[in-house]
C-alpha cells in the first residue's frame, strides 16, 4: 500500500544528513563558517557528524533561521 508511508510525511519528513549538510554548505560557501561553529556548539558538536541523527530537525531550524 502506497498509503503506509502518510502519516510520518504529514508530521514532515525529518531531515536527512544529506538534507542538513546542504543548508550548512550553503552557510559555509557564504562565509558563515564562525555562525556554523557556534550552531554545532549547541548540539555539543564540532561538525555535522557529531551531531544526533534526532537532532537534525533541530539543527535545521537553526540552520534555517540564520541562511
Amino acid at each position: 500500500e502506497a498509503e503506509s508511508e502518510a502519516p510520518a510525511e504529514e508530521k514532515g519528513a525529518a531531515p536527512t544528513k544529506t538534507d542538513v549538510r546542504a543548508v550548512a554548505l550553503k552557510l559555509s560557501k557564504a562565509g558563515k563558517s564562525d555562525v556554523l561553529k557556534e550552531i554545532f556548539a549547541k548540539f555539543g558538536a564540532e561538525k555535522l557528524s557529531d551531531v544526533k541523527e534526532e537532532q537534525y530537525a533541530d539543527l535545521m531550524k537553526e540552520l534555517n533561521a540564520v541562511g
